[in-house]
């Protein structure tokens, strides 16, 4: 994981990636999807705030100098994601309840893997925002979360 890379941002991104689908029955998706006219329940990895045509934050990242002698770097990411559920009724109970399942599933498979094979030296699951949409065509929750990371570059 040391002196040969200028970021593990691109590694951590893919690791998180899959560790998510491996946690999940629902699809997963690296940065935002192609707009659809099939709203479904879904992970959304690398975006900060879902606004379409909007340019979106996905990671955020600072480095610094390890040690003495600046030979190597701890880099600190926070990758941004959003987990969904949509439904076709009124119930915001139960679309909350499945977000909240959702993660708690990707939660658990970072704390089994918290160095995602390697990739990192850990990551970290942060609930950040639980935000609502009411729709004619359906009702959705949207689960703002981060997978903060570190890792030695």
């Amino acid at each position: 994981m040391s002196g040969n890379s200028t970021s593990r941002l691109d590694a951590a991104m893919v690791a998180f990636v899959a560790l998510a689908k491996g946690a999940l029955s629902i699809p997963v998706y690296d940065g935002p999807p192609a707009i659809s006219t099939t709203p479904q329940d879904c992970l959304i990895v690398g975006i900060e705030q879902w606004t379409p045509g909007q340019m979106i934050t996905a990671v955020d990242l600072t480095q610094d100098w390890s040690a003495l002698g600046h030979l190597n770097r701890d880099e600190t990411g926070t990758i941004h994601a959003v987990m969904v559920a949509w439904g076709g009724d009124t119930s915001m109970t139960a679309l909350r309840a499945r977000v909240v399942a959702n993660l708690a599933l990707v939660e658990s498979a970072a704390r089994a893997n918290p160095d995602m094979g390697g990739t990192v030296l850990w990551v970290e699951i942060k609930p950040v925002r639980l935000s609502w949409i009411r729709a004619p065509q359906g009702n959705e929750a949207q689960l703002y979360f981060t997978a903060d990371y570190k890792a030695r570059i």
